[in-house]
């Protein structure tokens, strides 16, 4: 016999004139990373040292998340960044209720709500917004049914729909985009 792996328990196995264990006797590790002795058929203890030199050829890096609407806005000349205070409806969710101190407020799903003072929201093609709204910039490209105040821009794009009342500081809206109900200019 060639050698043994010891830890609590004996991990494997393997016979003399093979020049490294079979896969599954690996050296054992304890909980805090050390490799466990091990015992060759000469008696003498070695220490298995891991290989990390792999480690040092893959640079660390931050991982890109692409369509990640968090943090980012497309309204105004180019993008800005945001804080933290921002909320993402996720497609296939459903949710009601009352949110306040948004910086950025996403809808992919049903949301029913008011929404006193949001900064930015974003009705993706898949969304559907009912409630009261009032907001600084808005882009709509789902469903708005409800009143809903714009201070700044109100964009409706191609695949948008908007019912209700409407005041808008400047209103963009894209060949397709509809608008049913009574607009007025905000002051």
């Amino acid at each position: 016999m060639g050698s043994v792996i010891y830890s609590e328990r004996t991990v494997g196995i393997w016979t003399t004139g093979t020049t490294s264990p079979p896969h599954s006797a690996v050296p054992p590790v304890d909980s805090l990373g050390d490799v466990i002795m091990t015992t060759t058929n000469d008696g003498s203890d070695e220490r298995n040292e891991p290989d990390l030199s792999f480690l040092e050829s893959r640079p660390a890096r931050v991982a890109e998340i692409p369509n990640l609407a968090l943090g980012r806005t497309s309204i105004g000349e180019g993008s800005r960044t945001v804080d933290s205070r921002a909320l993402t409806i996720g497609r296939d969710i459903r949710l009601s209720g009352e949110i306040t101190q948004c910086e950025l407020l996403v809808v992919e799903g049903y949301l029913d709500a008011t929404v006193p003072d949001a900064k930015t929201m974003e009705i993706a093609q898949t969304g559907h917004f009912k409630g009261t709204a009032i907001l600084g910039d808005a882009i709509i490209g789902g469903e708005f049914e409800g009143d809903l105040t714009v201070t700044n821009r109100l964009r409706i794009t191609s695949t948008g729909r908007v019912t209700g009342t409407i005041r808008y500081g400047h209103l963009e809206i894209e060949n397709g985009g509809e608008i049913h109900g009574e607009l007025s200019v905000s002051s």
